[in-house]
Formats: structure tokens, sequence, C-alpha cells
């Protein structure tokens, strides 16, 4: 998040210049925030839209993000706390 930024904005903010993809603040949601440990800790705020099943029209491969893929409970995510949060997503219920 930037200074000054709620995780909203941060969140919009992160998925528009990673993607090009653009959402309305009321239709973000607070998935989960998670503390990495013990060094660096960070903090990890994951959020969710509606209307992420489909790719941005203007998205254009860039720094941080080279492709967007569909990925299923299947498939393994490099980093073991994204892993866990996708897996819940995709398992639901989101607030269980």
């Amino acid at each position: 998040m930037e200074d000054g930024e709620t995780w909203q904005e941060g969140s919009l903010r992160e998925l528009r210049e990673e993607t090009g993809g653009l959402v309305i603040q009321s239709q973000i949601s607070l998935l989960d925030v998670v503390s990495t440990s013990p060094v660096p800790n960070r903090i990890l705020i994951f959020s969710i839209t509606e209307g992420t099943d489909r790719v941005p029209e203007n998205f254009t491969p860039n720094d941080e993000v080279s492709e967007l893929v569909s990925i299923g409970l299947e498939d393994a995510l490099c980093f073991p706390i994204h892993q866990s949060q996708k897996d819940r997503f995709l398992r639901g219920p989101l607030r269980a």
C-alpha cells in the first residue's frame, strides 16, 4: 500500500497496475490479512472482487506480471501463503 491509501484503494491500484483491470471499490471484499514470519515480516492483504473470471481486454505483460492464467485446486503456487489463500478461495465458503 502507498502512504495514505486504504487497503481497498491499494488493492484496486495493484489490480489496475498489474493487470489493467478496472474494478470499483464497492466490488472489493477482504478475504484475509496474513503476516509473514519471522523475517522479513510482511503484511499480506488478500482481497477478492466481483467479475474476476475474465481477462482484462487491455492486459499487457509488465515487470510484475508476465501472463494471466486460470488456475484450479490442482495447481500449485510458489508461495505457501498464496497457495493457502488460493485453496481457501476456490474451496469456499469464503468466510468460513
